[in-house]
């Protein structure tokens, strides 16, 4: 009888585990751990597609007619150390100041500028048997609203969702490659 379980059983090394660190900036000179995480983190790619429709077919779906129209790349995960230098960088739109409330990091709203978007952030774990994988999202930004739940006796944890962005300056209008790469360690 089959194994129904699923289990390579030569080699149940490669199973992916949930611990990891979240970067900024991965790779770069400028790499940075945003610091301490609490809960689940998660990568997700929705694609974008368009079926075609011919007459007499329905709503039925038929090879080669469905036109890839994009994906959209999100990773989140639930920030436990609230830096004054990671605040401004989890949520787009933050602005911060150091010379009016002296001995503060004041945040206000804004709009997104340019300046908000990072190279990378990636999600650095690894397999059972020790291997690396790492999962980046590239010309990310900061796109969940800022809230943060005050427990007694708890610590704060506030929700943080980047999405990766299209480039037009890397990409060209007929070749877009996704934002996103997944790195899995073979040695």
């Amino acid at each position: 009888m089959a194994d129904l379980t699923g289990i390579n059983i030569n080699d149940p090394n490669n199973i992916l585990l949930g611990d990891g660190a979240i970067f900024f900036d991965y790779g770069l000179e400028t790499e940075a751990c945003i610091g301490a995480t609490d809960g689940d983190s998660k990568f997700t790619r929705k694609v974008f597609e368009n079926d075609m429709h011919v007459n007499g077919a329905g709503k039925l779906k038929f090879k080669g007619l469905t036109l890839y129209q994009g994906a959209e790349v999100k990773l989140t995960f639930g920030a436990v150390e609230i830096l004054p230098d990671n605040l401004g960088k989890f949520f787009g739109g933050l602005t911060s100041d150091t010379t009016t409330n002296v001995g503060f990091t004041t945040y206000t709203g804004g709009v997104i500028k340019t300046t908000d978007y990072h190279t990378n952030v990636a999600f650095v774990g690894q397999t059972k048997g020790g291997k690396d994988v790492i999962i980046i999202i590239k010309n990310a930004i900061g796109t969940k609203d800022l809230e943060l739940a005050f427990k007694e006796g708890n610590n704060v944890v506030t929700d943080v969702e980047f999405t990766a962005t299209y480039d037009p300056a890397t990409n060209n209008i007929n070749n877009y490659a996704e934002p996103w790469e997944m790195r899995i360690a073979t040695v």
